[in-house]
């Protein structure tokens, strides 16, 4: 379920509105470094947004499969810290 969390922020990270959202509307970027940051790394996450799309989808899939074999009883947690 990590792994699920993850790759759907990556998936959110990498969109072309995230990248707005943090570095938009800015005339300066020397005026706001730390958006700029932000920007930065959003654009190097962006040209992956579709790998991170699918990779995102097939571990939505594969988390709802584990949630839905446990809550049937054809397999028993699997902690490994109680």
């Amino acid at each position: 379920m990590v792994v699920n969390v993850v790759m759907l922020a990556l998936y959110s990270l990498s969109c072309h509105a995230c990248r707005h959202v943090v570095g938009g509307r800015l005339k300066h970027f020397s005026k706001h470094p730390v958006r700029y940051q932000l920007w930065t790394v959003v654009s190097k996450l962006n040209p992956k947004h579709g790998n991170f799309a699918m990779a995102s989808l097939f571990t939505v899939i594969l988390t709802d499969f584990y949630i839905m074999s446990l809550s049937a009883g054809w397999i028993s947690d699997l902690r490994f810290i109680n």
